[in-house]
């Protein structure tokens, strides 16, 4: 998820410093305005808190993974959907 949206931030002419700063970036640049869903913040949100719980807490479970998982599938679709409208997709041809 965190790779996919960068994409759209770095094609937007922005750069992410941390986790938050893409959110926040993808917030104001891309749901703010109407492009993208307010669900794809609340999964980033989500899978970043779940990440850092197995990172530090050593708290995981399939579950949760699975539904991450999930999550990230439709991030990667609506990025790469928005990527091919506005041109920065690639060819599947290629």
């Amino acid at each position: 998820m965190f790779h996919a949206l960068k994409s759209l931030l770095f094609v937007a002419g922005y750069r992410e410093g941390s986790h938050e700063c893409l959110i926040v970036g993808i917030e104001e640049l891309f749901i703010g305005t109407g492009l993208l869903p307010v669900s794809i913040a609340a999964d980033l949100r989500h899978a970043k808190a779940a990440r850092e719980a197995a990172d530090y807490g050593l708290t995981y479970g399939r579950d949760a993974a699975e539904g991450i998982l999930a999550d990230a599938g439709e991030v990667l679709r609506i990025a790469s959907e928005y990527l091919t409208e506005t041109g920065y997709g690639l060819d599947p041809r290629e």
